[in-house]
């Protein structure tokens, strides 16, 4: 906490009070910190993570999803991102549908997409009159 009382944390503004962190990040954190972990073990010939390594997009796959449902409203995007990145990382990897790495990547246009349209759907309630402020936006 800075002199003036306001909380400093990495990356935005915060007011008064106002605590950084959440639930989202000490699950990121973890599974960081445990996936690091698991893989230096491996590297340096402790344990054989082969048939995780096999399953590694589900981590992004879950940890992504674990934001969508817990993190505060504000926070969701990040767990959105994760999820669609694990997605695409699964895609990849087991190649379902005839998909690889290099003709999924429409899933990012996709997710923009969806994106644009949750957010414009929050910003503006439903029959709500357009206003100047949307002009500027």
């Amino acid at each position: 906490m800075g002199a003036n009382g306001v909380v400093k944390g990495c990356g935005g503004r915060q007011r008064r009070g106002e605590t950084r962190g959440s639930s989202w990040h000490a699950i990121l954190g973890g599974a960081l910190i445990l996936a690091g972990l698991a893989l230096l073990a491996e590297r340096a010939g402790v344990v054989d993570i082969g048939v995780v390594w096999e399953h590694w997009p589900l981590i992004p796959i879950v940890v992504g999803a674990a934001g969508l449902l817990f993190a505060p409203s504000g926070e969701r995007w990040g767990g959105f991102w994760l999820l669609v990145s694990g997605l695409y990382c699964a895609i990849g990897v087991w190649n379902p549908f005839g998909l690889s790495w290099g003709s999924a990547w429409p899933i990012f246009l996709v997710a923009v997409g969806i994106q644009m349209l949750v957010e414009m759907a929050v910003d503006r309630p439903a029959g709500s009159p357009k206003t100047e402020a949307d002009d500027v936006r």
